[in-house]
């Protein structure tokens, strides 16, 4: 039986309270400790029974972010390692290794922000594209650093999550301007360089990130200019190693525009598209900057698929 905790974390992750990949692994591994910790299984068979049931709801919440898929195998992983005999020591394991993965997120996200920040020049300026916590802390670090980045976030339709980048920045006192999505081309020319989050990174390389991404990525290629994604190893989609394609997660038409009003137009609301390796200069890790192979080397050591 799922806690009310996972019951509403998967709503919220499905509805995109809750969100970035970071966050919304974050959330669906502290639901995980607490169906742990409420379970009421009397045997380690019924216990694991219980866990492999919240996970495959947190993960089917949000099926396009491996950030999300790789936290919870690792948390069940882990539990395995340490060969549990009974309940008691199960929840315990999964208690411990709670805190390690949320420690690891936050250690992550600290140091993506320190070479982030490192890499950017002084009064960079710079476009972004929807909402990245890992980027937000790049910019803030910059920020901090008295580089004085100039950010130009665009909208990021159909729900705005630039609005929200915008809003956060300027309250940390970096110089931001907010702009029409479809002004990305018009504002490359007075970009020196793109960051962007990532949702999901491929065997290839290849980034899945919010819609519009890859568009922004080819005309930042066109001209010249670099283009970096923000993205923790966690991100890496080990599944296309043998072929599964990223699914593209179609959102509710509802966000675009009411149907009803719109009788006899089909509405597509595409959330994410890709950006294939080639257009992207780097990826900015917890390990350092890298190139798209690189990341994908550092990734498959990291998961032991070398």
């Amino acid at each position: 039986m799922l806690s009310r905790k996972v019951e509403k974390t998967c709503g919220e992750i499905k509805s995109l309270k809750i969100q970035g990949a970071r966050k919304v692994a974050q959330a669906a591994v502290e639901a995980m400790a607490l169906q742990a910790k409420e379970s009421d299984a009397k045997s380690l068979e019924a216990f694991r029974s219980d866990l492999l049931v919240a996970a495959d709801a947190l993960a089917n919440a949000r099926p396009t972010e491996p950030m999300l898929q790789n936290s919870l195998r690792f948390l069940f992983a882990e539990m395995q390692k340490r060969k549990p005999k009974g309940v008691g020591e199960a929840r315990k394991a999964i208690a411990d290794e709670e805190k390690i993965l949320l420690k690891k997120f936050e250690e992550n996200a600290g140091k993506i922000a320190e070479f982030g920040a490192k890499e950017l020049p002084i009064d960079a300026r710079i476009l972004i594209h929807c909402h990245s916590h890992t980027l937000m802390g790049i910019l803030k670090r910059a920020q901090e650093m008295g580089k004085a980045p100039k950010v130009t976030c665009t909208e990021t339709r159909p729900l705005y999550q630039g609005r929200i980048s915008a809003k956060e920045l300027a309250g940390a006192g970096v110089d931001v301007t907010l702009v029409v999505d479809s002004a990305a081309k018009s504002m490359m020319g007075k970009t020196d360089l793109v960051l962007v989050g990532a949702d999901s990174i491929t065997s290839t390389g290849d980034l899945v990130n919010k819609i519009g991404t890859a568009g922004i990525a080819t005309i930042a290629k066109e001209s010249d200019v670099r283009f970096f994604s923000c993205a923790e190893l966690y991100k890496f989609d080990p599944l296309t190693i043998w072929g599964r394609m990223t699914e593209m997660e179609e959102r509710d038409a509802q966000e675009i525009a009411d149907p009803k009003e719109m009788k006899g137009v089909k509405i597509l609301n595409y959330a994410f598209d890709r950006t294939d390796a080639k257009y992207i200069t780097g990826y900015i890790t917890e390990k350092g900057v890298v190139t798209p192979q690189g990341f994908v080397a550092m990734a498959m050591k990291e998961f032991g698929l070398e």
